[in-house]
């Protein structure tokens, strides 16, 4: 054993490449469900990141809901594995002061979820992939992000500020060596609650 592989875990297997030699992307299926599952994700980034009113930040989102749940049927994965509210109408507050808007559950411009490294996540089962449940009138501020490396439960009413972050992944996926790699994957860490009406702070880092 040499001195790198000792820091590994022992079902661990080290390949040696020939640096001369081109380094190939994995050749994988389209059709793998980890692979479908990150198109979804990059697909709604890209939506939210084109928005360019708040009704393309609402369709955004239903976009999102309306992928998952195909996503779920294609696999027959459990009924409830995402959920996401989008109903309701627009609602005006008014009081003595002015007034102001809430809008269904929706991404702000540039909001959006991730997941971990695909290629990590290989030999996951569609049933290891994170469970997303969003509640009703919620808003995901602008460039705000949720990593999905364990499941995400977020209530009713929650605003998560602009910059804000829902970050839960495994940074220790193949022992330490791999630390400095920025290896990433998806994590068997309890999941992320945020509780009705909760309100994450501007650039604050929730994991």
């Amino acid at each position: 054993m040499n001195k790198i592989e000792s820091f590994f875990d022992e079902n661990i297997e080290l390949v040696d490449l020939d640096i001369k030699q081109k380094i190939e992307e994995f050749k994988i299926s389209p059709d793998h469900p980890i692979i479908e599952f990150n198109k979804i994700l990059m697909d709604i980034k890209h939506a939210s990141t084109n928005s360019k009113n708040v009704n393309d930040e609402i369709n955004a989102m239903t976009m999102f809901q309306t992928k998952l749940n195909n996503f779920s049927k294609k696999f027959n994965m459990k009924n409830n594995h995402f959920k996401i509210n989008t109903s309701g109408p627009t609602i005006v507050v008014k009081d003595v002061m002015g007034q102001h808007y809430i809008a269904p559950t929706h991404f702000e411009k540039g909001a959006y979820f991730s997941s971990p490294h695909y290629d990590h996540e290989l030999n996951f089962t569609v049933e290891q992939i994170p469970q997303i449940h969003i509640g009703q009138y919620t808003r995901f501020g602008k460039n705000s992000a949720v990593n999905a490396g364990a499941n995400i439960f977020i209530g009713d009413f929650v605003w998560l500020a602009p910059g804000s972050t829902l970050l839960r992944q495994e940074h220790n996926a193949y022992g330490q060596p791999s630390i400095g790699a920025r290896t990433v994957s998806m994590t068997k860490q309890p999941a992320i609650y945020v509780s009705d009406y909760a309100w994450v702070g501007r650039d604050a880092i929730v994991g």
